[in-house]
């Protein structure tokens, strides 16, 4: 699963002009999580980037006083804008970030639970690039969800009562590592 991951950012990377500044990144932060996540970043100029992320995802979840696992997909996308780029799209940046995920929960007694969660909010970060091209990149937004349903297979509506208000809000973080191609590093 892994490798087709990064068969497929390594395909997108080199489908564009070389001469483009493509970051491509793995998130180990988000196995603590129960994620495996993998983005692209594409420089648009200096100090402008724009990165999709893709993960899959698992999680164990309480509602209604029923332990629920499941797994499903993550798909986030984020604005970037560098203030002081050393050499194109490196160093502090923010911008918006837009996170969708989809994950099926089961359980042995209960109907089959979808969660679906849509959020906008506020990223900020800082990302080092190598001489060599290695790309160190972490950041922390927060946000808002405005979609955040859990949807039975029976149709009964699902006891949220267990979920503080929080969890309205929506919260992502990166620590990415991965490679810079095209752009050229620090030289």
């Amino acid at each position: 699963m892994k490798q087709k991951l990064m068969m497929i950012c390594l395909f997108a990377a080199f489908s564009f002009n070389l001469n483009a500044q493509i970051d491509v990144t793995i998130d180990p932060l988000g196995l603590l999580f129960g994620s495996i996540t993998a983005g692209v970043d594409y420089g648009f100029s200096e100090d402008l980037s724009a990165e999709a992320r893709f993960g899959f995802a698992s999680r164990d979840i309480t509602l209604g006083g029923v332990e629920y696992s499941g797994n499903g997909f993550e798909v986030k996308a984020f604005g970037k804008y560098y203030f002081s780029p050393a050499d194109g799209c490196d160093k502090w940046h923010i911008g918006p970030f837009i996170d969708y995920n989809l994950i099926n929960l089961a359980s042995d007694n209960e109907p089959d639970v979808a969660w679906t969660r849509l959020g906008v909010g506020l990223y900020s970060g800082y990302k080092w690039v190598s001489g060599r091209g290695v790309v160190f990149d972490i950041g922390l937004g927060f946000g808002r969800n405005f979609i955040n349903e859990f949807d039975s297979d029976d149709g009964q509506e699902v006891d949220l009562t267990d979920i503080p208000f929080l969890f309205d809000f929506n919260v992502t973080g990166k620590l990415g590592v991965g490679y810079r191609f095209g752009g050229g590093g620090k030289k």
